[in-house]
């Protein structure tokens, strides 16, 4: 059962009580690939979101989801990737009870720990810390919501790019 048709009540009710912004994402399956929808259900949610807009304001926003961005193109369930370090790895981390992760698509994966909050020091799980133990062209085919912020940091490292936030910035990456 879908509840596509509800995005726009849940959007009226986001910004009633408050919140700063309202996000819709697409369905993962187990292992965090983008579920395809039918396209009429795609358009529903698109529409919705528009009709959504007219509330945007500086104190409310709808925020466009890397994973509908996805579903828009269709560019299917798997997300190869090209290159072998995650620099956003570098920029953010995953804490939970059970440990700190490289990644919050890795959280319980024993191979992407790099610490235990409860007994070290964050500090010293940072600084001792191999943030390169995942190899994204090989553990990371599933829909990654910082490919693109990858590839733009691989474009500033280069040279070959300028780091200019667009109308579409995302403040989350």
């Amino acid at each position: 059962v879908s509840n596509h048709h509800e995005v726009l009540e849940a959007a009226r009710l986001a910004r009633d009580i408050g919140c700063d912004y309202f996000e819709t994402k697409a369905m993962f399956d187990d292992g965090h690939h983008v579920i395809q929808v039918a396209e009429e259900i795609l358009t529903s949610v698109d529409d919705q979101l528009r009709e959504a807009a007219q509330w945007e304001d500086g104190s409310f926003e709808i925020i466009n989801s890397s994973t509908l961005t996805s579903l828009r193109s269709r560019v299917g369930a798997v997300q190869p990737k090209e290159y072998h370090h995650c620099k956003v790895a570098e920029l953010r981390t995953l804490i939970t009870p059970s440990g700190v992760y490289v990644c919050s698509y890795h959280r319980g994966n024993s191979q992407a720990k790099i610490g235990d909050a409860v007994t070290e020091r964050l500090p010293d799980i940072w600084q001792n810390s191999d943030r390169g133990v995942i190899d994204p062209s090989r553990d990371c085919l599933f829909h990654c919501a910082r490919h693109r912020s990858n590839l733009e940091l691989d474009q500033i490292a280069a040279g070959t790019a300028t780091p200019e936030p667009g109308s579409d910035y995302d403040p989350f990456i």
